[in-house]
C-alpha cells in the first residue's frame, strides 16, 4: 500500500467513524431526520470521501502556489534594495528556480481543480 492509498484509507476510516458517532448521537436524540441524512451519506461514502479528498488536495496545492508567490515577492524586494552584484546574481538564480517550481505547481493546481458543482460543498 503506497502513501496515497494509506492516506485515503486513514481518511475514509476517520470519516466513517465520525459519521457513525454522529449517527449514534442522532439516535440518542431521537432525531430520525438526521439519522436518515447520515445513512444516505454513509451509503454514498466512497463518492463523498473522494470529493472531500479532491477539495483537500486542491487547497494544499493552492497553499503551495501562494507560498511560492510570497517567496518570489520577497526575493524581488531583496533584489530591489540590494547593490551587491553577487547577491543579485544569487537572487536572480533563485527567482528562476522558484518560477519554474511555481509553473509545476500551477499545472498541478489545474489538474486538481474542482468542478464548480463541487466547490464549497465538501461537507454537504
Amino acid at each position: 500500500m503506497n502513501d496515497s492509498e494509506r492516506s485515503h484509507s486513514t481518511y475514509a476510516r476517520k470519516w466513517m467513524d465520525d459519521h457513525l458517532d454522529m449517527y449514534n448521537m442522532a439516535l440518542l436524540l431521537g432525531d430520525s431526520e438526521w439519522q436518515d441524512r447520515l445513512l444516505k451519506k454513509m451509503a454514498d461514502r466512497e463518492k463523498l470521501i473522494a470529493k472531500e479528498l479532491r477539495v483537500i488536495a486542491h487547497a494544499e496545492v493552492l497553499r503551495n502556489f501562494e507560498s511560492l508567490n510570497k517567496d518570489l515577492l520577497n526575493l524581488y524586494e531583496q533584489m530591489r534594495v540590494s547593490s551587491d552584484k553577487e547577491e543579485l546574481i544569487a537572487l536572480r538564480d533563485r527567482i528562476w528556480e522558484l518560477r519554474a517550481l511555481r509553473m509545476d505547481v500551477y499545472k498541478k493546481l489545474l489538474a486538481a481543480s474542482i468542478p464548480p458543482n463541487e466547490r464549497n460543498s465538501a461537507n454537504a
